[in-house]
């Protein structure tokens, strides 16, 4: 896996298969700069376009350090999988940015913790600012939205909305 801090990323996402432990390491290890874990499906055009505006609108958020980006790559739509996790992440590949597959949705479950969605998170943007660890389970987000329809519609945001939310609700 490349560090966050190198160039473009174009290796396929690392396969979580049915844990997270290598999701936690990398988080922990990036504990100096805010994190932003993304967990979207690979084959939704409509996501990977609202993650593109999403990434040119944080760069515009005046922030003291460059953001982390953790794309979780789930499998939800028939085409999903790890083929089409390791295309999406080289055909994004971003800088400061690791890619993960979750074809079991473990990430979805744990980190559903904090977001009032209980039980399973997708199509969703969680911002966690420098500093918080995971521990025994993940921290909770400083600010969340997703695009799940309607639940908790006070964090429901089509993805083309999903960066103003979120940067409306940062924390540094």
């Amino acid at each position: 896996m490349s560090t966050p801090s190198a160039g473009p990323v174009y290796e396929p996402a690392v396969e979580l298969r049915g844990g997270v432990q290598e999701l936690k390491r990398a988080f922990n290890e990036h504990q100096d700069a805010p994190r932003l874990i993304v967990l979207a499906p690979p084959s939704c055009s409509r996501t990977l376009a609202a993650m593109t505006e999403f990434r040119e609108e944080i760069a515009r958020v005046s922030m003291r350090k460059p953001v982390t980006w953790f794309i979780i790559w789930q499998d939800d739509l028939p085409s999903d999988d790890a083929a089409s996790a390791a295309k999406a992440s080289a055909d994004l590949g971003w800088d400061r940015t690791l890619y993960f597959h979750d074809g079991f949705g473990t990430a979805g479950r744990r980190l559903a913790r904090g977001t009032v969605l209980s039980g399973y998170l997708a199509r969703a943007f969680l911002y966690y600012p420098a500093g918080l660890a995971w521990t025994e389970t993940p921290p909770e987000p400083a600010a969340w939205v997703h695009c799940m329809g309607r639940l908790t519609p006070d964090h429901a945001q089509p993805p083309e909305r999903m960066a103003q939310a979120i940067t409306s609700r940062w924390v540094e």
